[in-house]
């Protein structure tokens, strides 16, 4: 029984190869011999063959002239006297001789006709064969011939002696030329048959040298095949793994000495065992004798070529391990079907793996306590700052000395910098953990409203501020995280404005596309400012670590706003750096790559409910709202109630989700301000039932919430609320927040007596509509300049659908009315058209719904503000 992996080798007999050279040579050496051989042969038969035939020619003229020389004997000797007459015995002589030419002339035709002769040749030997008949004919009738009769007989000869002449040297002529011919194709034939053989005799040399060279080349690489083999041999054996081979039936036929020890069996031991009894735990065993016969009687393979499987093995003494076991199924040299196991011990990596899985569960619910310890946080934190900054906020400061407006104005400045802090801590610790590149979002626009909404601060500092943007139009839309890109240039522009004062703050933005479709964005923030020494360029880049206090233009920052942009930067897939001098201002790249987003999200990117706006300077005053404050807390509840109050609106109250659901079904509010996190029922649940049918359906629900997460947002805008504000919210907040509410709800733009209706008060100021011009303008003027705005704002009107700035009701609802104003909602929320857009919001939610009176009712808003708008940029135009 072998037990090892290496086979023996003998090297082949090099003197094999050196004979049968030799037997070649040989042999083509004998068949030239042979060749020279039968060429003398041939010779030889041709010239015997020659000789016959000359002679047999020559000859017929020797017969011709013996048989006149008989006749003139006869004459001369039998009629030599006038008159005499001879005997018949004495003409035999002549009859003779004339039979033996009678036979030669046979036999040289006879000779002639295996021959394609000359047509003069067979002329002249039909002349022959006819003078001889004649003669024939008159030697027969001469029994004893007297003189005359013999006479004219030699006489007969002599006339036909120039024909047996011709006969003769045309036929020995003809033969000489047949025998030229013969030899010349003879001699080309053993040309030819010597060039062969001698071709031949190259070749087998040729073939020789070419045997001999395979030979030994056989031989090198079976020298190598068994290095080769010997090596692969010590590598199987010196491997951890245990290989084992099997014939067909599980016997083990080698086995390498990594078995010994993982089986714990000796090697002889294991040879002629079966696979099973060696490592089949018994708990398997019947069902590894149930795959091996099904293998067997219909080869197919659940283990063997699946490559590496997971199994439970045992060892000698019984004890069970994990295995991790890989099948191959081959022949062996004669051809027999064979089995390689390899086989490994995988107990320490299993045991790794579940403390890895262990880790990794416990890191989970780590990274889970986490999230709850920041939501936890944020809710507490900013709540009882809510009420800090409310209180605050609330304090009349002309009614106090001049030292306690002092004060209260240092209250408030720590009260915004403990809110900074808050959010900073927050924001890095999300941006740290959460990566969510799946949404659509126009870098474009980010960036155009981010300097809008920073335009009042950097006009604070005494700053110009200026957007440029190159290299993709204003609304191309990408897949990426929004959140993390506005927290880019928020912090680089605000952390430009506390360093820059009287100066220039450029953003500027350049999209290039790449090959493969995809592309990348440039972001530069450059500034005026006193810029940054080299040795502070990486340490400001650090967590807490703040700028040179002498060069700062407000208050101290937490130091956590250049490394939260970092981390956003990173979370884009991007790199953020930076380029800086003393007195030479800084510049930070922000270098970004772009996905672009499908086609239908270029149509609709990812729309939001439109945030508030500003409230602008000298605008009428709004109507008396009815509002419900929803909140679980009693100090927030009495502080909410207080501001809404000091706007002149009516608060009534609620302290959990079923309250303010039960207020709703009681009475009609224009506002209600919901808590998000509540005991009894939460303000998303608490909004979903007020939605779906009450007095309050349709009013303006806004969430004043502590959790920020851009998640939970879309979660409460999806549970049906209008818009977010963030706790804690000042008075101004909330102002704005209200004046967006009472434009939505189509309220008079001057203060109205209860049950006075829209039309009571659309004629105090200027329309709706073109208030939402006027601010769109005032917010696109200095970016783009104020014919582009005008053009914006003129495209964006365009997308209404038509159907909804017709006079007349509308008939029903047609397919893809709802998707238009989808698309219309969004280009009028770009451009700053905050309450239109609210508008074809509302009626789209109708047109899905197929409610026609709703939809209605919003057309006639819709139209009014539209075409307000359009007389507003029409009157610019001619202005």
């Amino acid at each position: 029984m072998t037990q090892g992996f290496a086979t023996s080798y003998r090297s082949p007999k090099r003197l094999i190869a050196m004979v049968l050279l030799v037997f070649l040579v040989l042999t083509c050496i004998a068949l030239v011999v042979s060749a020279q051989s039968l060429r003398d042969r041939i010779d030889s038969v041709r010239a015997a063959e020659s000789d016959n035939v000359g002679w047999l020619v020559s000859q017929l003229d020797v017969d011709f002239k013996a048989t006149r020389l008989a006749a003139k004997s006869y004459m001369i000797g039998q009629l030599g006297a006038p008159g005499a007459r001879g005997d018949t015995v004495g003409f035999d002589d002549v009859r003779l001789k004339f039979d033996i030419f009678y036979s030669r002339v046979e036999t040289v035709a006879a000779s002639l006709s295996r021959y394609d002769t000359p047509a003069r040749l067979d002329r002249l030997l039909s002349d022959l064969l006819t003078a001889r008949a004649q003669l024939a004919d008159r030697i027969d009738s001469m029994q004893s011939p007297d003189a005359t009769a013999a006479s004219q007989l030699i006489a007969t000869l002599e006339e036909w002696a120039s024909l047996v002449r011709d006969v003769t040297t045309m036929a020995l002529q003809f033969h000489v030329g047949l025998a030229r011919e013969a030899r010349a194709q003879e001699q080309a034939h053993l040309q030819r048959f010597w060039t062969q053989s001698l071709i031949l005799l190259g070749f087998m040399i040729g073939a020789s040298v070419l045997a001999l060279h395979l030979w030994r080349e056989l031989e090198a690489h079976a020298a190598r095949t068994q290095r080769a083999s010997g090596t692969i041999t010590k590598a199987i054996e010196a491997t951890l793994s245990a290989v084992v081979v099997t014939d067909p039936d599980g016997h083990i036929l080698m086995a390498n000495a990594a078995a010994t020890e993982i089986f714990r069996v000796d090697r002889d031991d294991m040879l002629g065992r079966t696979i099973g009894d060696v490592m089949v735990p018994d708990h398997l065993r019947a069902q590894h004798e149930a795959g091996m016969q099904r293998f067997r009687a219909t080869g197919q393979k659940k283990i063997v070529g699946q490559g590496p499987v997971r199994l439970d093995a045992k060892r000698a003494d019984g004890s069970g391990f994990r295995a991790e076991v890989s099948i191959a199924a081959d022949t062996d040299l004669d051809g027999n079907p064979i089995m390689i196991g390899f086989i490994r011990d995988i107990s320490d990596i299993v045991a790794a793996e579940n403390k890895l899985r262990k880790a990794r569960d416990e890191a989970q619910r780590h990274a889970e306590a986490k999230t709850m310890f920041l939501a936890t946080m944020s809710h507490e934190m900013r709540t009882p700052l809510h009420g800090v900054t409310a209180s605050l906020d609330l304090i009349n400061p002309d009614h106090l000395p001049p030292a306690d407006r002092d004060l209260l104005h240092t209250a408030q400045d720590c009260s915004d910098r403990a809110l900074r802090q808050i959010n900073d801590v927050l924001d890095i610790t999300r941006l740290g953990e959460r990566r969510d590149d799946s949404q659509v979002f126009v870098p474009a626009r980010i960036a155009r409203d981010i300097a809008s909404e920073l335009l009042p601060l950097a006009r604070e500092g005494g700053n110009v501020l200026s957007l440029q943007i190159t290299g993709a139009p204003a609304a191309t839309a990408f897949m990426g995280s929004p959140d993390a890109f506005s927290r880019v240039l928020y912090n680089l522009l605000g952390n430009a404005m506390k360093f820059t004062r009287d100066g220039r703050i450029d953003l500027l933005l350049d999209f290039a596309a790449n090959e493969g479709g995809d592309g990348a964005l440039k972001v530069r923030v450059r500034d005026t400012g006193p810029g940054i020494a080299p040795e502070d360029q990486e340490r400001i880049f650090r967590e807490f670590e703040t700028g040179a206090p002498g060069d700062l233009f407000g208050p101290q920052g937490t130091g956590l706003g250049l490394p939260i942009a970092r981390i956003a930067a990173q979370h884009l897939g991007g790199t953020l750096s930076l380029d800086s001098a003393p007195d030479k201002g800084s510049t930070f790249h922000v270098d970004i790559p772009l996905r672009p987003a499908p086609e239908a999200a270029q149509q609709a990117d990812g729309h939001l409910p439109a945030e508030t706006a500003e409230v602008s300077e000298g605008s009428a005053p709004r109507p008396a709202l009815d509002i419900l404050v929803v909140d679980d807390s009693d100090v927030n509840l009495k502080l909410m109630c207080e501001t809404v109050r000091r706007l002149g609106h009516r608060p009534h109250t609620a302290c959990n989700g079923q309250e303010a659901i039960d207020a709703a079904a009681r009475a009609a509010f224009d506002v209600i301000l919901m808590d998000v996190s509540m005991p009894v029922m939460g303000g998303a649940e608490a909004t979903r039932h007020i939605r779906r049918a009450g007095p309050s359906q349709g009013a303006y629900i806004a969430a004043v919430t502590a959790v920020s997460e851009p998640e939970r947002t879309v979660e409460l805008y999806a549970a049906g609320m209008n818009s977010v504000v963030v706790k804690p919210a000042r008075s101004a907040d909330i102002a704005r927040l209200l004046d967006v509410a009472a434009e939505t709800r189509g309220m008079a733009a001057q203060p109205a007596t209860a049950g006075a209706g829209p039309q009571d008060a659309g004629d105090a100021g200027a329309s709706p509509g073109h208030r939402d011009c006027d601010k769109a303008l005032a917010s696109l003027t200095p970016l783009f300049g104020a014919g582009k705005a005008r053009e914006l704002i003129a495209e964006a009107l365009a997308e209404i659908p038509q159907d909804m700035l017709q006079g007349a009701r509308l008939g029903d609802v047609h397919a893809g009315l709802a998707e238009q104003l989808h698309k219309a909602a969004g280009a009028t929320a770009v451009v700053g058209l905050t309450a239109l857009s609210e508008h074809l919001v509302q009626a789209e939610k109708a047109a899905e719904q197929a409610d026609l009176p709703a939809l209605d009712a919003q057309r006639l808003e819709i139209t009014a503000r539209a075409r307000s708008c359009q007389q507003a940029l029409e009157a610019l135009a001619d202005g």
